[in-house]
């Protein structure tokens, strides 16, 4: 049960980084933290999952300073899974969709 929970929550989270991905490519709306993090892509010239990596980096070491730095698993995953999604939507920008 938990290997099939795993598995879904990743291949949600896939879709998820190519969502981002594709609403960046089209120019359409995107959330504050995605279009946050496209800003500053373009001003420092990296790419936008590596941003939005950093982003969430930083609120994720507040949220640990916020716990005392008591951390669980669950945070533990949690870091996984910021790295993860910057990953994938630097691997779905790659591709041309037109």
């Amino acid at each position: 049960m938990l290997k099939k929970k795993i598995m879904l929550t990743l291949i949600f989270f896939v879709f998820f980084s190519f969502g981002i991905a594709l609403q960046v490519k089209s120019n359409i709306g995107q959330s504050a933290m995605n279009a946050f993090g496209l800003s500053l892509s373009s001003i420092f010239h990296i790419k936008i999952g590596t941003t939005i990596n950093l982003l969430n980096t930083v609120f994720f070491l507040t949220y640990v300073c916020c716990l005392k730095f008591k951390i669980s698993m669950k945070e533990i995953l949690q870091f996984g899974y910021i790295i993860i999604n910057g990953v994938m939507i630097n691997f779905f920008r790659v591709f041309n969709f037109t």
